[in-house]
Formats: C-alpha cells, sequence, structure tokens
C-alpha cells in the first residue's frame, strides 16, 4: 500500500466507543463490504453510533472538495462541525457526546493539553448562529472559512486520493469502517482544531464579523430555547423519536396515505333455495335467465334498465370472514438491511391503521417463527433484532404451518422481492396455495409491492415507492410537534388540566399546519388540537406583542415560533413574532378584498395564500423575510400545493357548546345537585353529563341546602368548610376538596354540548376532552359522581 493511501485511509478511519461512525444504507453499524454486489451503494452517510445521521457522503464530499486547495483539517473536527450546522435537537446530542468523550477518554494519559472546554462553546456558537448562514452555499462558505486557517491534518498534496476515498465507488471506505482503538493523538486533533477556533471567534458576532464584515447580528431567541420532547408521545411518535427506531417511525405515516388495503372481510352471501323461488330482479349478467334473451334488443335493454329481467341465484347480505389473519415476515439474510426496516413498518401500519378492524397475528421468520408483538416501543426494538443467516424462510413457514392450530387461516407474507425467486418458497406457495392471501415486498430503494394471491399464483394489485432520502435525511426534523410545543423553560405559566379545552372563544385568529389546528385568544392564549374529534390544550399564554393589533390578523407557527401577518395602516404588510418584525412595502391593495388568506410555511419559507372565493384556484406569494423581497409564485410545486391542502383540511372555526364561564352562584340541593346561577344544572346520566336549564315549575320543587357566590375578581367560589370551585374562562371547572381524602377533580364548562368530568386517574362523559397524555382509565358517569362529585358535596353540606 502506498503511503497516500495509507493517508488516505487514516484520514477517513472510525474508531471504538467515538462520537461517530460509518453507516450503510442507514442501518448497518461498522459494516465491512467483502462483495461490490452485495450493496448497490456502500457506505453512504456518517452518523452518531445508535444515534441520528449526521452527514451524507456525498455532503462531506462536497465540503472536502471546496476546501482541498488549502489542505484538509482533521475529519472528526469536520464532522462535529456538521452537525453543529444541522438542524433539530443538535444541542442536545453534541452535551452527550463531549459528555462521553470526557468520561471515556480523560482517563487517558497526556490529555490535559486537550480543551475540550472551548472545542464545546465554540460549537454551541455554531448552533446559534441564523438560519440562513447554515443552509446551501452559505453553509459551504462557513466550512471554507472556518478551515481556512486551521491546523491541518493532511496537506493539498493528499487531494485526489482524499476524494477518490470518499466517492467509495470501488468501496475504500470499507475499510475505514472497521473500528480501531482511538489514540490520544486522533482525539486532540479533533478537538483542539474546534478549541483554536472558539479562540479566534469566541461570540457569534465576532466570527459572523470577520466572515460576513458585518456589524452586530441579533441572534433569534429561539435559537437558545430549551427543546424538550413530551413526557407520554403516542406510539408512531415514541418510535419517530427513539433513535433506533426512527427509521420505521418516519415511515407510518407515509405508509398509511399510500396502502389501501381493505380494513374489514366479508363474504358473498348466498341464499340458493332453487327452483322458482331463487329467481329475482338483480344480479350478475352471466346469471340472467335464458329466457330474457328471446326478447328484442329494445325490449331486452328496456327490462334491463327498468330492473324487471330476470335473473336465477338470489343473494343475501354479506357474512363475516372469520379467517384468522396471520403476518409472516421474513428476517432472513435477502430481507436484511433496508427491506426489514419498510417490511416491519408495513405491517406495523397494517395493524395500527386508524380504521382498521380487524385482529392479527405477527411472526418473524427466523430459524424458526417467532411470536412478535407491535404493542410498545420496547417489544418492537426487540423485534427489530431477530435476524436469519439462512438463504430462505421456507423452513420457517412449513414448521409454522404444520403447528398451527387453526385451519381457517389467510397468510401475508413479508419479504424481499429476490426471494419470490427462490424454488423452496415457490414449492411453499404450492404446496399451501389455500393458506396464503397475499404478499408484500420491499426493496433497498424504497419499492413496496403488495400482491393478492389465488391458486399458488400472485397478482399486483399496488405498488408503492416510498422516498427514502426525504424522510430519512434528517431525523431530528421528523419530531413534531413533540420536540418543541411553543413553550420556553421558563415562564410560560400555561395552564393545562387532566381534561381537555372546548373550542376557544374570542379568537383573533383561526390557522393550521399540517398536524395540528391553532387558535390564538385576543388575550394572547395560543391553543391546539392535533385531531378535529379531540379538544384543545394551551401551547402559550399571554403572548403580548399582538395586543394593541386590531388589524385582522393571519398567523403561522414558523420556525417553531408564532408569526402573524397584518396590513397596517400605511397599507404595508407586516410579518411579526415576538422578537422581529418584517414590513413590506408594494401594492397590497388586494389584500383587503380577499376574504381567505393563509399562511403556509413550506421548505422554511413563508407563503401567502389567497382566494377571493372558495371555488377560485389559490394564489401563491413567497416573501423572503431576510432580503425583504416578494414575489408570486406562477407555479407552485407540488410539495407546496400539498402543504396548503394539508393546512386547509386542518383548519377549524366552529364548536357546537358555548362556553359557561360567567358563574356568578353555585348552589347544592338536599338531593346532592349542583345548580349553577340558579339555572344551569349539573346533569348526570349513567354515561353522559351535560347542563340543562331548569323550568320554574322545578325550580319551585327544589330544596335549595347551600349557596355561594362567586368572587368576580378571583373567579373562585369558596365554602365554609374551606373546600373551593375555580372557575376557568377558558372553559374548565375545578373542584378542590377540604377532605384531603377527596381527590381535586375538573369539569369541562360548556353549554349545548355533552361534557365531561376527570381526575388525573379517571375520567368520564364526552371523549372530546379526554387528555390522552393522562392515560386516565374511563369509566362510566354514574361511578364518577359516586366516587367524587358526591362526596364533594356532601362534605360541604355536613360541615
Amino acid at each position: 500500500m502506498s503511503e497516500t493511501q495509507t493517508k488516505a485511509a487514516y484520514y477517513f478511519q472510525s474508531y471504538t466507543d467515538y462520537f461517530w461512525q460509518w453507516e450503510i444504507d442507514y442501518m448497518f453499524s461498522g459494516t465491512v463490504i467483502e462483495d461490490i454486489h452485495d450493496f448497490s451503494g456502500g457506505i453512504n452517510c456518517i452518523s452518531i453510533p445508535d444515534g441520528m445521521t449526521i452527514a451524507y457522503k456525498e455532503q462531506i464530499e462536497e465540503v472536502l472538495q471546496s476546501i482541498a486547495p488549502v489542505g484538509f483539517p482533521p475529519f472528526g473536527a469536520i464532522i462535529l462541525t456538521f452537525l453543529a450546522t444541522n438542524t433539530g435537537e443538535v444541542r442536545v446530542a453534541i452535551d452527550e457526546i463531549f459528555s462521553e468523550i470526557l468520561t471515556q477518554h480523560t482517563n487517558f494519559p497526556n490529555v490535559d493539553h486537550i480543551d475540550f472546554a472551548a472545542a464545546q462553546a465554540f460549537l454551541q456558537n455554531l448552533i446559534t448562529l441564523p438560519a440562513q448562514y447554515k443552509k446551501g452555499n452559505n453553509r459551504v462558505d462557513l466550512f471554507v472559512f472556518l478551515f481556512q486557517t486551521a491546523n491541518h491534518s493532511l496537506s493539498s498534496k493528499y487531494t485526489d486520493e482524499i476524494l477518490t476515498t470518499i466517492k467509495n465507488k470501488n468501496f475504500e471506505l470499507n475499510a475505514c469502517s472497521e473500528k480501531m482503538d482511538i489514540t490520544v493523538s486522533a482525539l486532540s486533533k479533533d478537538i483542539n482544531a474546534l478549541a483554536l477556533l472558539h479562540k479566534r471567534y469566541p461570540t457569534v458576532n465576532a466570527l459572523l464579523k470577520a466572515w460576513l464584515k458585518i456589524e452586530d447580528i441579533p441572534i433569534e431567541p429561539e435559537d437558545t430555547e430549551v427543546e424538550y420532547f413530551s413526557e407520554d408521545p403516542d406510539l408512531v411518535q415514541e418510535l419517530i423519536e427513539e433513535p433506533k427506531t426512527f427509521f420505521m417511525g418516519s415511515l407510518i405515516k407515509r405508509l398509511w396515505s399510500g396502502i389501501q388495503l381493505p380494513m374489514h372481510y366479508v363474504h358473498p352471501g348466498e341464499m340458493p333455495l332453487g327452483g322458482i323461488s331463487d329467481i329475482t330482479n338483480k344480479g350478475k349478467f352471466d346469471n340472467i335467465l335464458i329466457s330474457e334473451f328471446a326478447n328484442d334488443d329494445l325490449v331486452f335493454l328496456h327490462r334491463i334498465a327498468n330492473k324487471e329481467a330476470l335473473f336465477i341465484r338470489r343473494e343475501t347480505t354479506p357474512e363475516e370472514d372469520l379467517r384468522t389473519r396471520i403476518f409472516l415476515i421474513d428476517t432472513t439474510i435477502k430481507s436484511w438491511g433496508t427491506p426489514k426496516i419498510l417490511l416491519y413498518a408495513t405491517a406495523f401500519a397494517l395493524v395500527h391503521h386508524p380504521k382498521n378492524e380487524m385482529s392479527f397475528q405477527l411472526y418473524a421468520l427466523a430459524d424458526t417463527f417467532q411470536d412478535l408483538k407491535f404493542d410498545t416501543k420496547v417489544n418492537i426494538l426487540e423485534g427489530l433484532q431477530i435476524t436469519s443467516p439462512a438463504l430462505d424462510a421456507s423452513d420457517a413457514i412449513e414448521e409454522f404451518i404444520n403447528q398451527c392450530e387453526e385451519e381457517n387461516i389467510e397468510i401475508t407474507f413479508f419479504t424481499a422481492p429476490k426471494t419470490l425467486h427462490h424454488a423452496n418458497i415457490r414449492k411453499i406457495f404450492n404446496k399451501y396455495h389455500d393458506k396464503f392471501g397475499g404478499v408484500i415486498t420491499a426493496d433497498n430503494q424504497g419499492n413496496i409491492d403488495v400482491y393478492k394471491m389465488k391458486s399458488g399464483s400472485k397478482r399486483l394489485s399496488k405498488h408503492i415507492q416510498l422516498p427514502l432520502a426525504e424522510l430519512w435525511a434528517n431525523p431530528t426534523c421528523r419530531r413534531k410537534n413533540r420536540k418543541k410545543s411553543m413553550q420556553k423553560a421558563e415562564g410560560q405559566n400555561t395552564i393545562n388540566y387532566p381534561i381537555l379545552y372546548g373550542f376557544p372563544t374570542r379568537g383573533v385568529a383561526y390557522f393550521s399546519d399540517e398536524n395540528c389546528t391553532y387558535v390564538l385568544r385576543k388575550n394572547g392564549d395560543l391553543f391546539k388540537t392535533d385531531m378535529r374529534s379531540k379538544g384543545f390544550e394551551m401551547i402559550r399564554k399571554e403572548i403580548r406583542f399582538i395586543t394593541g393589533i386590531k388589524q385582522q390578523k393571519n398567523a403561522v407557527l414558523y420556525q417553531d415560533e408564532l408569526m402573524i401577518s397584518y396590513l397596517n395602516a400605511n397599507k404595508e404588510l407586516v410579518f411579526k413574532t415576538e422578537t422581529k418584525t418584517y414590513v413590506f412595502t408594494g401594492d397590497f391593495s388586494a389584500y383587503n378584498s380577499v376574504s381567505l388568506k393563509n399562511l403556509v410555511c413550506y421548505d422554511d419559507e413563508i407563503y401567502l395564500v389567497t382566494k377571493k372565493y372558495y371555488s377560485d384556484v389559490p394564489s401563491y406569494a413567497k416573501f423572503d423575510l431576510y432580503e425583504k423581497t416578494y414575489q408570486s409564485v406562477v407555479t407552485p410545486s407540488a410539495g407546496l400545493q400539498k402543504q396548503y391542502k394539508n393546512y386547509v383540511e386542518n383548519q377549524l372555526s366552529y364548536f357546537e357548546g358555548s362556553v359557561l364561564s360567567k358563574i356568578t352562584s353555585i348552589t347544592i340541593t338536599t338531593d346532592l345537585e349542583l345548580i349553577f346561577n340558579g339555572k344551569h344544572k349539573l346533569e348526570t346520566r349513567a354515561d353522559y353529563i351535560e347542563y340543562r336549564m331548569i323550568s320554574s315549575e322545578e325550580e319551585e320543587k327544589l330544596d335549595y341546602k347551600y349557596t355561594t357566590y362567586v368572587n368576580k375578581r378571583k373567579m373562585l367560589g369558596e365554602f365554609s368548610n374551606g373546600s373551593k370551585i375555580t372557575i376557568d374562562k377558558n372553559g374548565i371547572i375545578k373542584f378542590e376538596s377540604a377532605n384531603d381524602e377527596i381527590p381535586t377533580f375538573y369539569l369541562a364548562s360548556y353549554i349545548g354540548i355533552k361534557i365531561a368530568l376527570a381526575t388525573e386517574d379517571e375520567f368520564a362523559g364526552n371523549n372530546y376532552f379526554y387528555a390522552g397524555e393522562f392515560h386516565q382509565e374511563r369509566i362510566r358517569v354514574a361511578s364518577f359522581r359516586l366516587k367524587y362529585l358526591n362526596p364533594f358535596l356532601q362534605n360541604i353540606l355536613d360541615s
């Protein structure tokens, strides 16, 4: 091996227990490929071990090509710089990386000269750079600027060898993926190269001044925002947020929209009575009575059109298909890697489809068949670890069929396309053709084919091509609505309960994105819901910058921050956030005459989409907030149009009920009835709750036992024994008993609809108000009343 080849291999070498590693097809960790035909692309990315993708080979190649004239800095320094200039949860990732490096490597001899703190501080500065400087050509230019005077590991004379190796056409990087023990020298070069940059540019403004020769650039506050994940996401979101299951979880919703298999099955029903009793005036054309053909053509067609023609074989209501449905997922060698992830994701998407009415039994096929559970993240992780070096799964399939105690089964076989050509698999299909109902295949390129099986032969019924590069390009960007929730770490004081709000009143802006619907109230409280059939949660309280703006407002979430737009007194179009105001001058006279206006965030850009009438074709205008320019988009991209459609489909502006918040008095009767304002009785039945207006006749018969009046300033009703009823004007009433044995509970306070009651552990009533994150047990309204409401009221009366 020549010296130059040795240098190139050394430059790209990966290390044991280090913060990065080479990967193949997103899923392989440190795998060396012996045969060039095994994988078409070879190593193609760098990632954190068991974590997020940092950069793709093509991105690294582009940067190395740009900095080649001045030499190559330490490769680890480049990787850390890539990570710091990515979007998403990179701050947490860098903190974890340095914590692990300090833990594992500070015990090395002679590491005192490595300035870990300065290197980490420099990366934190890169994170807080304005977003426009970390995208596209600006990002490459930043790398060139930073490393043109850095300490270089290799001089420019090794340019050809380095660039040839990174192209990986002959799989040169495979040897580099075999990890070696890291040396103090390598660690020192990677970290101190960044530490030196921190000494040169200790602040963001210092860096920008040196690079762009500009004065102080204000840093957006959201860049320093503390990010967090929700404590209890749903299962799909858990898979997306977990690095080890991200690649599977990120495909689920796309599969739900693409794969359309029937979610329930029925057999055609028949009533074969025979003779004259079997004649009917509807049926299949091939069952028409021969005598009908004796008519001339015109009479014949007339009888067909008016359902006067006679058919044989009477049909009845279809009957339920009681077959047991089995999913067998191939984990043998031809399905390893990307196909296996796609197969698991497809099976999960079918099992957990929102409209699915069937039950499935899942098994992984390895050396034998193994039971699979897709109910928790832990079980899914365990299932993903199942692999077999066998060439095909025919033995496992036959073993399963022979041991299956149920006779009436329908098997769907999940495998890679190459497996279907194997002789053993074809024999299985022929031998047990009555057992197989379908085959689903997946390959490395994201192609999924769904076949229906009949008598051992298959027919293609659906083809899907998943854009894997798009879906897997940046894992941290896929954590939608879990990564940030519009709340900063401190000072927001949002108020949420174990029960959801109804539709917020006094809204000044109603808007949506591709996931959620939002309502901004006049007082600056911001609410959201992620389902049309669910209530709202508060995500920001008292957003001050909207107060005083009387004009009609449109709103959108832009880079996880609320942005509103409006036309000011000078007829200028204003875009305003909590920290920034962007004013666009021009002819916006048509803006006022347009009733349908939507702000859409797509590809990190802001678009204003307008329609004068619902039936009109929407008009798109793109606004560049940094350049203060805007332009009409004559031919919007398919992605932009789809984004707008998603926004519109999520919009909500109507709610059946109205909030009961103006409560002045609270009355308890001897029969433990609760009455508000002397006329709204809380009516509870076995399975529902609602407010009912009492009649004057009924009012005379009620035995009023205790009445308290609400403090209008505090919105608080206090009883003599210390119990409290607090009214939240947004539509929630809180009950706090003086008896510590009676838990605090909450009432959704709306007139005109069925409402709900809840504690932190139990829920009763209208499912619209169910707050899923608390995972409360659902009980009947009658049981809730006996356990909580009656004891609360009785305790007051007894005192």
